[in-house]
């Protein structure tokens, strides 16, 4: 009766990670409108929704978590954005990256993320500008053994994964974005991957790359089984509203799809300084309009 018993709940557990894998890849209807939250805390988290629940769309939010910050304490508030957002977690923003030494420092970043906190996430990004040089320490070797290890661990639990590269203007880097994707992530992590994504902003690379068809193409090809989209854009520092504004929003917000499997995103880095409080703030507004856009775009 026991080995019985055993075997049941082996089979229930086994069943349990394949459905909720199932249940995660399938709640996020396409486009993802993207926004980006940098400083999730009690202090701010009421604003957040608020703003959030006045959308015209349910959006997803990518959540970012400072090294310093551990992941027990945002329980509660991920909880309360779940409720009204589909839920990206950035574990290790690429300026963090520095801060583990080893992949296995790394991996226990995610792995003590997903102790508190799976039943709020959708998607783990599991490295962030992976491909940028000089901030994110170490050789390139070793943040590409880091983001597989993290890839792997969250992969084998049935989550959904998400990796974010880093565009920048063709002459600021000793390797292009897709020559380092190629040559640094392995094939059976560029056959599973869920969502590739792009950073870019315009900021620092004096808006040079705007091959945005012939950049997707390339990813298309390269990750055979990924939705593609923008997993950062914006200004470099919080934007005072106006024309300056609206044009920069409107130039990602309102891009047509490049294939089909492109999904949107963009998640506008400032978007929590930018558009908190949301009340009579025409940046929120012009966001907001930008996903009613993107509604209808994409039917």
């Amino acid at each position: 009766m026991l080995r019985h018993t055993i075997l049941f709940i082996l089979l229930l557990s086994a069943y349990t990670a394949t459905a909720t894998n199932t249940h995660i890849q399938g709640r996020i209807p396409s486009p993802l409108y993207g926004i980006t939250l940098d400083d999730v805390s009690e202090h701010s988290i009421t604003a957040i929704i608020d703003a959030i629940k006045a959308l015209p769309v349910k959006p997803t939010a990518r959540i970012v978590i400072d090294a310093d910050k551990k992941p027990a304490d945002f329980v509660s508030l991920l909880a309360g954005i779940h409720e009204v957002a589909y839920i990206m977690l950035c574990p290790c923003d690429s300026y963090d990256m520095a801060f583990y030494k080893t992949a296995e420092s790394y991996k226990a970043r995610f792995a003590e993320c997903v102790a508190y906190l799976t039943p709020y996430v959708d998607i783990w990004e599991i490295g962030n500008e992976v491909n940028g040089e000089g901030w994110l320490g170490g050789s390139e070797k070793l943040i590409a053994e880091k983001v597989y290890t993290a890839w792997k661990y969250i992969h084998q639990q049935g989550f959904a994964t998400a990796l974010t590269a880093y565009m920048a203007d063709p002459d600021s880097q000793s390797i292009a974005m897709e020559d380092w994707l190629l040559n640094y992530i392995p094939p059976d992590m560029r056959n599973t991957l869920d969502y590739v994504l792009v950073s870019y902003y315009d900021d620092d690379n004096d808006g040079k790359h705007e091959e945005w068809q012939n950049m997707f193409k390339n990813l298309y090809n390269m990750f055979p089984n990924s939705l593609l989209g923008f997993g950062e854009c914006g200004f470099a520092k919080p934007h005072n509203a106006g024309k300056t504004f609206n044009t920069q929003a409107d130039r990602y917000y309102r891009m047509l799809p490049y294939n089909h499997r492109y999904i949107g995103g963009y998640f506008w880095w400032y978007w929590q300084e930018d558009c908190i409080p949301h009340k009579q703030n025409s940046r929120w507004n012009k966001i907001a309009d930008n996903f009613l856009w993107m509604k209808e775009q994409y039917r």
